[in-house]
């Protein structure tokens, strides 16, 4: 999955973040049979947001959990990575040119993808001065700084910060530090995010002298599409 590019830590060629639309404007066309389906998930997703379900007394025994009962299934092991797995390889997902014509670019490695339940473990590395829009994620989300810092709207991030990002909320413009940094995200369900107020990542791309660059190939799972290039523009 790696694209033939130059490995996270130099400054060099492309493309930062992961992907998407505004949950504001509307919900993505999803292939084929899939789009009503994960229209009425996200939409069901938002009404839990909003209007939380009221717990009963029947809760705790319908989930075993809750009482100490197992729910081991057969067959069903821990998978077990390393960084250095040949087959976990670094994804470069979006990139930019900064003012002094060198290239920066946020890459991935994607320890844990799974289509269901969905979920995402991610490692990632931005490249000194990366700019990654305001987004949300079409699921809960964590972002933790392991190395370096990074700028999250006008909150700064140095490693040894979590980051929790609830369902239907966003965050950012980032901009990483001039070391750059290393992150570790989890989405908890479909990963892929959605645009907001692309003034403010305009905005900054102006004042640091940055210009995007075309997003370069990703291999994301066969189940699940690419929605990067539905960003919304700043009007």
């Amino acid at each position: 999955m790696a694209l033939g590019k130059t490995v996270p830590g130099k400054t060099r060629n492309q493309k930062s973040e992961t992907l998407g639309q505004s949950i504001q404007v509307k919900t993505p066309n999803i292939r084929d049979n899939n789009s009503i389906r994960y229209s009425n998930n996200i939409r069901h997703k938002k009404e839990q947001a909003v209007n939380p379900p009221e717990s009963n007394s029947n809760h705790a025994s319908n989930h075993p959990d809750h009482t100490g009962e197992s729910v081991n299934i057969p067959g069903v092991e821990p998978t077990f990575r390393h960084l250095d797995d040949p087959d976990v390889p670094w994804q470069e997902v979006r990139s930019q040119r900064n003012a002094d014509g060198s290239t920066s670019s946020v890459w991935e490695k994607w320890f844990a993808f799974s289509p269901d339940p969905q979920y995402l473990s991610c490692y990632a590395k931005y490249d000194p001065g990366m700019i990654v829009r305001r987004h949300g994620h079409y699921s809960p989300h964590m972002v933790f700084v392991i190395e370096g810092d990074v700028w999250c709207g006008d909150r700064h991030c140095p490693a040894g910060t979590h980051i929790e990002l609830p369902f239907g909320a966003a965050f950012g413009p980032f901009r990483a530090g001039e070391n750059g940094c290393t992150l570790y995200e989890c989405m908890m369900g479909d990963p892929r995010s959605w645009g907001d107020q692309p003034e403010l990542y305009e905005n900054l791309l102006a004042q640091q002298g940055v210009t995007p660059l075309p997003d370069p190939e990703i291999q994301l799972p066969d189940w699940l599409e690419d929605l990067r290039a539905l960003w919304p523009q700043a009007e």
